[in-house]
């Protein structure tokens, strides 16, 4: 009887993380359309598509610019990043 009851609890969490991942699916999935529904709503030329707008262009880079000093200054410029760095270089 005991034995019924863990498999009985084994198998409802094993369907409430069933359940979860398929809302997290159908989330997904209609995100998805939303999006595709607003770019067929903007209906963009071609040529507008292929123009590279020189703004758009610079502020990208800055921007990527910006995490990878971000990334670079939180990994190896503290004393944790220090200690890190001498750890792999092996002193």
């Amino acid at each position: 009887m005991l034995t019924h009851h863990f498999h009985g609890r084994a198998v409802r969490a094993a369907a409430r993380v069933l359940l979860a991942a398929v809302q997290i699916l159908v989330y997904a999935g209609a995100v998805m359309v939303l999006f595709l529904f607003v770019i067929m709503l903007l209906d963009l030329k071609d040529e507008e598509r292929r123009k590279i707008k020189m703004f758009g262009l610079i502020g990208g880079l800055v921007s990527v610019g910006a995490i990878v000093a971000i990334f670079v200054k939180s990994n190896f410029g503290g004393a944790a990043g220090r200690e890190f760095v001498r750890a792999r270089a092996g002193r």
